[in-house]
């Protein structure tokens, strides 16, 4: 650190005024070397350097040869490495006298670093002048500040207001998302439900008033609207939910077609075992086709020959679009006269033609005897496909495993889930069909099957014939029945052969439950 060196002048007591240079050990002691032109302190030595001080009294009068001219202090460069002064020191200086020193700070420094103009006199750095302002400026500046802070406010309150108007916007989303989720994903136990996503496509051929089906639509779109609780949308002719369809090239010349469509609004993930809303939804034809014939145009195409009947060669043009897996009827409607007036070759005849036609096209033959009939078996057979998809993944899974669903004490419909191993192993027992829970207890004391593992290994016994593995739970004791009393009867051949053929079957197909009617 670089320090300005420092002149005092001071009066001694015999009245002589002398001026001096501290050097840096001098300033040590306790001289403020602050610049500050002109400044009167008194000095109080501390009592370690007071022999230093008491030389300045008692020793006789120095020469003052050694002082340098102030006129040249502007020329001379001073070290802060001076030697200590050679006076010597005098014990009898009273230490608690007070010197009256005016300071005259120099700034070496500055002197060199300021500008020397041509004459050799030195140039004064104007000071910045400083301008007052006025009560006008004043309160102009302060109304600007006020501003700020409002406009500033206003913006944060702006601000507030969009965060809280995205979140509710966020939480009714996502309340409505809940909302859709749990609709879709709400069990269908009725075929009424499927009923206002369902259309019944018919070909144009037979919604002419000419046709013999045209008298049934009328009766089977007020079913359908009565049993869905669906309004009928009236400005389509046919009304839904029978449309007329549109025929495609594959189709063409085949005049007695109905299919039906689907409305798809979800989708079933396997992966999440849950039903998810598809972003657009979307119409699928069904894989159920039929045909719909009266029974005057059959007995008529069994008087012809085989190469020139229509009802026969328009099912095997059908089947032969369609394919193997797509699921195939033949309405034969018998609401007229005709029935009541055929002879009994013709009857013959017909069972005949009906049995070989249903082996060369593999279909279904439904023969409704009067017009309610036609309206119901419609009907049926909508419900159906409607309900088909719920009621292939209810049977695909167990209802209680965890992997499939949630582990809690019980599900939705109220059936309570195992707590253990072998709770879960008797629930999977009173899966099949027509047995209880009460019987699964039951079953899963019987030795051999107190477990799944205990149940897969009897079953697969080799010493045991496949007959003796039917009848392996013939005689245990039902337990309890539906109603809590005491059961008096045992398991018989029917049931336990049941069982056998659920834990040892290979056909993925089969259902463990009863099929819904």
């Amino acid at each position: 650190m670089i320090r300005s060196p420092s002149f005092v002048s001071y009066t001694s007591e015999d009245g002589t005024e002398i001026t001096e240079l501290l050097d840096s050990d001098e300033e040590s002691l306790g001289f403020d070397p602050t610049p500050r032109a002109i400044r009167t302190t008194a000095i109080r030595p501390s009592p370690t350097f007071a022999p230093a001080f008491s030389s300045l009294d008692d020793a006789e009068d120095s020469d003052d040869s050694e002082l340098p001219d102030l006129s040249q202090l502007h020329q001379i460069r001073i070290s802060s490495s001076r030697a200590p002064s050679t006076r010597t020191s005098t014990p009898d200086l009273d230490m608690d006298s007070d010197y009256q020193i005016e300071r005259v700070v120099h700034v070496v420094q500055e002197i060199h670093t300021s500008h020397i103009q041509g004459d050799g006199t030195r140039s004064v750095r104007p000071k910045k002048s400083r301008t007052r302002k006025s009560a006008e400026e004043v309160q102009r500046e302060k109304e600007a500040r006020d501003l700020a802070k409002q406009v500033s406010a206003e913006q944060k309150k702006l601000e507030r207001a969009a965060e809280k108007a995205r979140k509710e916007a966020e939480r009714v989303h996502q309340k409505a998302e809940k909302q859709v989720h749990s609709a879709l994903n709400k069990l269908v136990t009725s075929k009424k439900e499927t009923l206002p996503n369902m259309t019944i496509e018919v070909h144009p051929a037979l919604c002419n008033r000419t046709s013999a089906l045209h008298k049934h639509i009328e009766p089977l779109v007020n079913r359908i609207v009565e049993e869905s609780g669906t309004p009928s949308r009236m400005r389509s002719s046919p009304p839904w939910p029978v449309e007329q369809m549109k025929v495609e090239g594959r189709f063409t010349g085949i005049d007695n077609l109905i299919r039906w469509r689907r409305k798809v609004v979800a989708k079933y993930s396997e992966e999440d075992k849950e039903w998810q809303a598809v972003s657009d939804p979307y119409s699928r034809v069904e894989g159920t086709y039929a045909m719909y014939y009266t029974l005057r145009m059959v007995l008529a195409d069994i008087r012809l020959p085989v190469a020139r009947r229509s009802t026969y060669q328009g099912m095997k043009t059908l089947r032969a679009e369609l394919g193997p897996k797509h699921q195939l009827f033949l309405i034969i409607d018998e609401s007229g006269d005709e029935r009541k007036a055929m002879r009994r070759e013709e009857k013959e005849r017909l069972e005949e033609w009906l049995a070989e036609l249903q082996i060369e096209t593999d279909c279904y033959v439904v023969r409704p005897k009067d017009d309610d009939g036609v309206v119901t078996w419609l009907y049926n057979m909508t419900g159906d496909i409607g309900f088909k998809p719920y009621k292939l993944i209810e049977r695909s899974h167990l209802a209680f495993c965890p992997l499939t669903r949630p582990v809690h004490d019980s599900d939705e419909n109220g059936s309570k889930r195992g707590k253990s191993a072998r709770g879960t192993y008797q629930q999977m027992l009173a899966q099949i069909y027509r047995v209880t829970p009460s019987m699964a207890e039951e079953i899963s004391k019987q030795p051999g099957f107190r477990t799944l593992r205990e149940t897969f290994e009897t079953y697969s016994d080799p010493g045991l014939t496949e007959r003796q593995k039917e009848e392996l739970l013939v005689g245990t004791w039902m337990g309890r029945t539906q109603s809590g009393n005491l059961s008096r009867r045992d398991v018989g051949k029917v049931l336990s052969s049941r069982v056998y053929n659920v834990f040892t079957t290979e056909d993925s197909l089969q259902l463990v439950g009863k099929d819904v009617e």
